[in-house]
């Protein structure tokens, strides 16, 4: 069977990577320590991908942890991190370990060190050994009423 290729709409491979593009210059600039520019271009990539649970989790972090007191949101990182570890199913360590994050923010220790437990407990069961060591610091921190 013929298929006229032109009846397709064509997309420019920059529409395709437009969100990635967006995440990897808001990974750069929270690098930099640009928060309000990483925050403005990750929020961009999920506007265009609103499933892209990698600058979800970027996003969260960087909203929970900043040093940019216009940047930093914690009650909107757990928002943030909540639904996009309810698209993982929450069964995802990194997601999990953002969450706990965004809890410890909001000075609510408790359930940071609670979802920071579960996040070490999938990540020691997938392999996850990096992050896994990650979370344990984490916890100590948490256990002090730390952030970091």
């Amino acid at each position: 069977h013929h298929r006229d290729l032109h009846a397709f709409p064509t997309r420019r491979s920059s529409d395709l990577d437009y969100p990635d593009a967006h995440f990897r210059l808001g990974q750069l600039l929270r690098l930099k320590h640009r928060d309000r520019e990483a925050a403005e271009a990750l929020r961009e990539a999920l506007k265009f991908q609103p499933d892209a649970l990698h600058a979800a989790d970027a996003l969260a972090m960087l909203l929970a942890t900043s040093d940019d007191a216009s940047v930093k949101s914690p009650r909107e990182a757990q928002r943030i991190a909540e639904t996009a570890n309810q698209m993982a199913g929450g069964q995802s360590a990194a997601l999990l370990d953002t969450l706990s994050v965004t809890y410890a923010a909001q000075g609510r220790f408790d359930d940071a060190i609670e979802t920071a437990t579960r996040a070490k407990g999938i990540a020691e069961s997938t392999g996850q050994t990096t992050l896994r060591d990650q979370i344990d610091r984490r916890l100590t921190a948490f256990a002090e009423h730390r952030v970091k």
